[in-house]
């Protein structure tokens, strides 16, 4: 398709000035990369051609292909790839570049269990930290992580900068 890399550095671009995660800016317009290369690999030659049913077929072709592990993508992988399709979708409105339809929705349950800590292994966390300066550093971290649910990503993430107070 004509144009696919301007749509894509723009799809950045836009999210980047929206303060998108660094993960998501570079992980989305992958994603809208391959939904570009499944158009062009089918004939559509321009964004205007991308219809629903086009949006419907990828997304039903994309349940059939193997990730690396050789198994079928799972269910959260293709609800990613939807979301990402919704917010090009967004993006394309919102600039004046055109519509895209995204007639597509994942039912059902993902098979994704999260680890939750019992307060003994809490507890036992907690009581493994040193009483040290790097201790009470860990501490800190450990109460903002855990007390406020903070994922590893959002937290290297966060944009804020180290700090210490003088004389350290």
């Amino acid at each position: 398709m004509k144009q696919k890399e301007r749509y894509i550095e723009g799809f950045t671009t836009w999210m980047q000035v929206l303060n998108y995660n660094k993960t998501s800016v570079h992980t989305y317009p992958v994603k809208i990369g391959k939904l570009f290369s499944y158009m062009a690999e089918n004939g559509v030659t321009h964004i205007g051609a991308i219809t629903g049913a086009r949006i419907k077929a990828y997304f039903e072709n994309l349940g059939t292909l193997s990730s690396k592990t050789g198994q079928p993508f799972k269910l959260g992988t293709l609800r990613a790839h939807l979301s990402t399709a919704k917010l090009f979708a967004k993006y394309l409105r919102e600039t004046g570049q055109g519509q895209i339809e995204v007639p597509v929705q994942y039912c059902g349950k993902t098979d994704y269990k999260p680890a939750i800590l019992t307060e003994s292994e809490i507890r036992t966390l907690y009581e493994s930290i040193d009483d040290n300066l790097l201790g009470m550093r860990d501490r800190a971290i450990l109460a903002i992580y855990y007390g406020c649910g903070v994922r590893r990503n959002e937290g290297t993430t966060s944009g804020s900068k180290t700090s210490y107070p003088t004389g350290i």
